[in-house]
């Protein structure tokens, strides 16, 4: 079994740019993760919040007597085409 060579042969332009792939390739990983950690760290600070906690609430609130009002719509609207129909 052949093993790869570590340093990239210079009269192979494919070794080189392989090599310039890798090397990049790397760096774009590392700083790739370092954002993604301080992205999960900085969501996991606003959804432990107080104030996350206040907007969801109101939000849902708000959701919730939306539907309510649209569920007491509806059903008062098939009730009359029931009505209507007998």
């Amino acid at each position: 079994m052949s093993e790869q060579q570590e340093t990239p042969n210079p009269l192979d332009p494919f070794d080189t740019w392989t090599a310039m792939r890798d090397a990049g390739l790397k760096s774009w990983t590392a700083m790739r993760d370092a954002n993604l950690e301080t992205l999960s760290k900085m969501l996991i600070d606003l959804v432990n919040s107080e104030a996350y906690s206040q907007a969801t609430s109101q939000w849902l609130d708000g959701s919730h007597a939306a539907h309510n009002a649209f569920m007491t719509l509806s059903l008062y609207s098939c009730a009359e085409g029931v009505r209507s129909v007998s």
